[in-house]
């Protein structure tokens, strides 16, 4: 009995991730944090936060325990790298105006979003005018953020309505135009993306996240389990996929229900590239445990590179595809 109760909770949570959480009570970013030396704290993904400038040594200290490794600060004045280094975090400085983002700042800032380690803290001076817009640029080119989601979380972090020029260009942003970060692409795979499906609770349940290959159906079944809801329209896998088909697979855990948005799939050098962007709707009461599952043709590649928001996050080789317990997230270089 407690096992069939595993296996349908296990199962909700997959569901509500394909078919959405409107009917659950969940609280979705950016929240409102309390924070020892910074001000105006929120949390706007995972991996970014954003608020004031960092106050003495307890405002760096305690980012640290928030686990950030870097700080973009858009402030004017000079950063205190030296304090921030004492505690391991890095900082890139892009200093901007109230009154514009200029399209050269908008590149530096999505860059090194993308470019340095997370999780990432944004700040100006209160963290209420430039580092709120900076963030904002950050979700549209991450996370998928529409210009009206961007404009209502400057309101929220207490932007003035007298800079003008920030929700001009926040408005103006686009995240597939020049400022954002190009990376190398090779030509275009033909994918598929599945639903239906939720994550073993015996498959890495205490990895925050895992990437696979999976080459055959016994594989497959180690890690996913169908999951049947009400009204069910879930794609799944055709029968004998695995003859023709390799499953590419990201999963995410923890207490944030997270939809992926797949940009595309493309192959050089042997090396193929699943770009995809995420959205997390946050929950105080359960966890989840949210696949992103792609297939691609086998023989195509010697090794996949998961690329998240335009940053590289993981790379497997395709000889290690039947080694599952490769899930520790790495950046790639």
């Amino acid at each position: 009995m407690r096992t069939s109760l595993v296996t349908f909770w296990l199962a909700f949570a997959f569901a509500v991730s394909v078919y959405g959480a409107e009917d659950l009570k969940l609280n979705v970013f950016p929240k409102r944090l309390d924070g020892s030396g910074v001000n105006n704290l929120y949390q706007l993904s995972d991996r970014l936060y954003s608020g004031s400038k960092p106050n003495g040594e307890d405002g760096f200290r305690f980012l640290a325990k928030l686990g950030v490794k870097t700080i973009i600060s858009v402030d004017g004045a000079a950063p205190d790298v030296a304090q921030a280094s004492k505690y391991g975090i890095g900082y890139v400085h892009v200093p901007m105006s109230s009154d514009a983002i200029k399209e050269a700042q908008a590149l530096q800032i999505v860059k090194a979003a993308a470019e340095q380690p997370g999780p990432l803290y944004v700040h100006c001076h209160y963290g209420m005018n430039r580092g709120p817009s900076a963030s904002a640029i950050i979700c549209m080119a991450q996370h998928g953020w529409t210009p009206e989601q961007a404009v209502a979380w400057m309101k929220k972090a207490g932007t003035s309505s007298a800079c003008v020029g920030l929700f001009r260009d926040v408005r103006g942003f686009k995240a597939a135009s020049s400022v954002t970060p190009t990376r190398t692409t090779g030509a275009k795979l033909t994918f598929d993306t599945y639903s239906g499906y939720f994550v073993s609770n015996k498959f890495e349940p205490d990895a925050a996240e895992s990437f696979v290959l999976v080459s055959d159906q016994e594989q497959f079944d180690k890690v996913f389990g169908v999951a049947f809801v009400m009204g069910d329209k879930a794609h799944r896998l055709p029968k004998d996929a695995f003859k023709s088909l390799m499953v590419v697979a990201a999963i995410k855990r923890g207490n944030a229900v997270v939809e992926y948005k797949i940009e595309g799939v493309t192959i050089k050098d042997g090396v193929a590239e699943l770009r995809y962007t995420t959205t997390s709707k946050k929950s105080d009461t359960a966890t989840f445990a949210c696949p992103l599952i792609v297939s691609i043709s086998k023989g195509k590649c010697t090794a996949v590179e998961f690329v998240e928001g335009g940053k590289a996050v993981k790379k497997v080789e395709v000889s290690d595809r039947k080694d599952t317990r490769k899930a520790n997230r790495s950046a790639s270089s």
